[in-house]
């Protein structure tokens, strides 16, 4: 009973994404490496800024963000995730992020072969949704 009320008290205190010890010490050994930086915070924004124009031709709305990440403002966030959800795509409901009042999800950035398939798959789960008139 003592265990159950300390593991209780723990996920109330725990972080959304927690991070290992070793990624900690792997994070540490990155941010030494002044090319590896530099290198990776063009890569960001050069990929951020495609997802973004993407999207936005998609006529969506993304956060203005500095991140690995972008926040897509959607109505109807849950059958756009739900419909996302069964080709296998993993996108992060808004709903988990406290003081959220914008409905929407979060994507992380990746390579331009994984960017560009994810958008393949936006487009038929936004196209599939239209066609059920679940838009709307």
């Amino acid at each position: 009973c003592l265990m159950k009320n300390l593991i209780k008290k723990l996920a109330l205190i725990q972080q959304p994404f927690p991070v290992s010890s070793l990624a900690i010490r792997l994070a540490q050994a990155a941010l030494s490496d002044q090319s590896f930086l530099q290198k990776t915070r063009l890569w960001i924004q050069k990929e951020r800024l495609f997802l973004r124009r993407e999207l936005e031709k998609r006529g969506l709305v993304t956060s203005n963000s500095v991140t690995n990440n972008l926040f897509v403002s959607f109505q109807k966030t849950g059958r756009l995730l739900r419909e996302l959800n069964t080709r296998g795509v993993s996108v992060i409901d808004g709903k988990l992020f406290s003081g959220m009042k914008t409905p929407g999800f979060r994507i992380s950035l990746r390579d331009r072969k994984t960017n560009n398939l994810f958008l393949k798959e936006l487009d038929e789960s936004l196209a599939c949704l239209e066609k059920r008139k679940l838009l709307r």
